[in-house]
């Protein structure tokens, strides 16, 4: 009899103590969200009442999107009609794009207050903001691109003071917390020239320490620091069109939300180097050119799906070529919206097909058909676009399926006649190299 009461007691005392404990969850105060408040105040200037203007989304907030598209939504542009409902979690991308209907309301963008930027020196300091700014503006006039989020850039040629700034920049952008400390002081002691990191909402650059006076450090940084802000600028622009920036937790989620590495990587050097043909005069690699850096890859784009290795620069050049025949058939600025079908919650192979109108799979089959082939046996027309050869390559059914189903084809991809190309017209390498490169001039017309 004592056991039972005693049995009681606890039993009572348990569920009292859950109940309490859920008692004090629940009476948490929710976080304000600087997105859900954006939206807040773009809602209001467009006359449709979110509620309090505080961050916190609800019904109020909810009640006003629903009906600003119910009343204006047959006016909306595409990327306005696309947008997911609103949400805590998607209320990033209404903000980013409900400008579109007014473009008074873009001041409510966090990106429209000053970069967080803490640097070694003034004239770093200058040269990293000119270069930001830069980029940030060939974002808008050449690709229509301007994020909602503001970001924070750490720099400098002394590895313990960048990562002290790291750690500034980080806790005022972010309530994440990356493991960045161990690469900064791997990456910046020295052994490269330069280099760059960007996480969804930061980035941070370094450099070797340079012996000469600051306006020399300022005319020979000018070229590189532009391009690696591009490269990285645009990881930032692929985590938050993605839903990166607001969803991921853990690096798995964030790798997962992001999509292929290669095609991550691959964007990030096609838009670095459309940047630099635009503003430096720095032309772009060939096709055939990236395709002969690419010969000595090691890993196939498969295997570059996930990677915790560092890529080499052969497979730089893999993943770029890969992006870069994307871009010419379909445009530079269609591998954007790649990333936003993600943020839609798209799957990699839904987006890839929605976008490109090719299956994932089936296209690193005949980039990897095109890796394997000499140049001149692949007989690009002289009439037509270079996509119609690229897309005669067939794959065999039962080795698509194959590579679906594996890990990795680099084995199968070195077996010959696994997969075919039809003949097509030979033609001299020279008019290849014209075809190639010739619509790349136009883009310097385009201004900063």
């Amino acid at each position: 009899m004592d056991f039972l009461i005693g049995t009681t007691i606890a039993r009572g005392l348990l569920r009292l103590f859950v109940a309490s404990a859920l008692a004090s969850v629940l009476a948490l105060p929710v976080r304000a969200d600087v997105f859900v408040e954006c939206v807040q105040r773009q809602l209001a200037a467009l006359e449709y009442d979110p509620g309090p203007i505080d961050g916190i989304f609800g019904k109020k907030t909810a009640r006003a999107s629903d009906a600003l598209q119910a009343e204006q939504g047959h006016r909306f542009l595409p990327r306005l009609k696309d947008l997911p409902t609103l949400s805590r979690a998607t209320a990033i991308h209404w903000c980013r794009e409900l400008p579109l209907i007014d473009s008074r309301i873009a001041e409510f963008r966090p990106s429209a207050q000053p970069l967080k930027l803490l640097a070694n020196s003034e004239v770093a300091e200058a040269g990293i903001q000119k270069a930001y700014d830069s980029v940030k503006t060939y974002m808008r006039r050449v690709h229509g691109v301007v994020l909602a989020g503001n970001i924070g850039i750490a720099a400098g040629d002394d590895w313990k003071t960048l990562r002290t700034h790291a750690v500034q920049i980080e806790a005022e952008i972010t309530t994440a917390r990356s493991k960045f400390h161990s690469a900064i002081r791997m990456r910046c002691d020295g052994e490269y020239a330069y280099y760059g990191a960007a996480f969804p909402d930061w980035m941070y650059f370094c450099w070797r320490p340079y012996d000469g006076t600051d306006a020399e450090w300022y005319a020979q940084a000018f070229t590189w620091l532009g391009r690696l802000m591009a490269h990285e600028y645009m990881h930032i622009v692929q985590a938050e069109l993605s839903g990166t920036r607001t969803s991921a937790r853990d690096v798995k989620t964030q790798n997962r939300l992001m999509g292929p590495l290669w095609m991550v990587e691959g964007a990030a050097k096609v838009i670095e180097a459309q940047y630099a043909d635009i503003h430096f005069g720095i032309d772009q690699p060939a096709l055939f050119q990236l395709r002969n850096w690419s010969l000595r890859a090691k890993r196939d784009l498969r295997d570059l799906r996930y990677s915790e290795a560092v890529m080499s620069a052969e497979e730089y050049a893999l993943s770029q070529l890969a992006v870069r025949i994307l871009a010419d058939e379909k445009g530079h600025h269609v591998l954007f919206d790649f990333w936003r079908r993600l943020g839609k919650g798209r799957s990699w192979q839904q987006a890839f097909r929605e976008t490109f109108g090719v299956e994932l799979e089936e296209y690193e089959l005949r980039v990897m058909e095109l890796i394997k082939r000499p140049w001149d046996t692949l007989g690009l027309p002289s009439s037509g676009s270079y996509w119609e050869a690229f897309m005669a390559i067939k794959v065999q059914p039962e080795i698509l399926e194959s590579a679906i189903n594996t890990g990795s084809f680099s084995d199968r991809m070195k077996t010959p006649g696994a997969v075919r190309l039809k003949n097509l017209p030979r033609i001299n390498k020279k008019e290849i190299v014209k075809q190639l490169m010739g619509p790349q001039r136009n883009l310097r017309k385009v201004g900063d």
